[in-house]
C-alpha cells in the first residue's frame, strides 16, 4: 500500500492519478501486482473492476505503472484505488464515517448494522413485497445485482467465500454496497468454462439461515422475491442489450 500520511506532506493528495475518474483526492492506494495472475501484463483483475464501474456501480479504478523505489526500477505493477473509508467518502460525496467489512473482517466501524441486516433477511418473508421494499432500506439490491451478474459473467473462482468487500455510510441514509476487489481468478483462468454456471454451483444454497458466506445467504434470500428477480432481468437487460456496458466494454476491437 501507499499511505499519503499528514505528517509527511498533503493528505489527503490531491492528484489525478486516474484521469477516468472523478475523484482527486486519495490518502492511500495500493499497488497490485497481479496476485495468482502474474502473467504480464496481468489484466484480468483491472478489467473486473472496470466492467463492475461500467454497470454504473462505484469501483476501484487503476492504471498500469512502472514502480522505482529510490531511483531503482521495481517493476511494473497495477496502481489502483484501495477500497478503504477514503475511498468511500471520496466516491459517495460523503463527509460521514462508513463500516468497511473485508470478507468478515472491519476495516472501519463495526459489524452492527451489518448483523441487522443479515437478521432482517432472514425473519422477514421476502415474498411479500413491503418485506422486499423492507430490505432495500439495509442494502442497495440494484448495486447486489450489477455485483453478482459481473462475478456470474465471468465465473469467478475464490470467490464467493472469499475476496469480497462491503461498506456502508453510518448514517441514516446508509445501505450495503458490494465492491469488487481481488477477482484476477476469472475469465477461464482457472479452466472454468462458459458453461459453469455461479448461481446454481456458488450463489443458491439450501441452509442461507445459517451459513455464514453471506453472500449467497442475501442472494437466496433477495431470490425469493419475485420484485428482485424482476429486477435482475431488468438489469441484465441493461447491461448485456442495446449497447449496454457487457458490449461496450468487450466489443472486440
Amino acid at each position: 500500500n501507499i499511505f499519503f500520511r499528514g505528517e509527511l506532506g498533503d493528505s489527503p493528495q490531491d492528484y489525478a492519478f486516474f484521469p477516468e475518474s472523478k475523484v482527486t483526492k486519495f490518502e492511500d492506494m495500493r499497488i497490485r501486482a497481479g496476485k495468482n495472475d502474474i502473467r504480464n501484463p496481468f489484466l484480468i483483475d483491472e478489467l473486473m473492476r472496470r466492467l463492475f464501474i461500467g454497470t454504473g456501480q462505484q469501483g476501484s479504478i487503476g492504471s498500469f505503472v512502472s514502480v522505482y523505489i529510490n531511483g531503482v526500477w521495481k517493476g511494473y505493477f497495477n496502481l489502483c484505488e484501495h477500497l478503504r473509508e477514503a475511498f468511500m467518502q471520496q466516491h459517495h460525496d460523503s463527509i460521514a464515517t462508513w463500516d468497511v467489512q473485508q470478507v468478515n473482517a472491519f476495516a472501519s466501524g463495526d459489524s452492527i448494522h451489518w448483523n441487522k441486516t443479515i437478521a432482517f433477511l432472514r425473519t422477514n418473508d421476502l415474498t411479500v413485497a413491503a418485506n422486499y421494499v423492507g430490505a432495500q432500506e439495509y442494502i442497495d439490491t440494484d448495486n447486489v445485482i450489477d455485483y453478482l451478474t459481473v462475478y456470474s459473467f465471468s465465473a469467478c473462482a475464490d470467490w464467493p467465500n472469499n475476496n469480497w468487500v462491503a461498506a456502508r455510510e453510518r448514517s441514516a441514509r446508509g445501505r450495503w454496497r458490494y465492491y469488487m476487489w481481488d477477482a484476477e481468478m476469472s475469465m477461464g483462468f482457472t479452466g472454468r468454462t462458459t458453461s459453469y454456471n455461479t448461481f446454481t454451483s456458488d450463489l443458491i444454497i439450501a441452509n442461507p439461515k445459517t451459513s455464514t458466506v453471506y453472500i449467497p445467504v442475501i442472494f437466496t434470500l433477495l431470490y425469493a422475491s419475485p420484485e428482485f428477480r424482476l429486477r435482475f432481468a431488468d438489469r441484465i437487460q441493461k447491461h448485456f442489450f442495446n449497447n449496454g456496458c457487457f458490449r461496450r466494454l468487450l466489443r472486440p476491437a
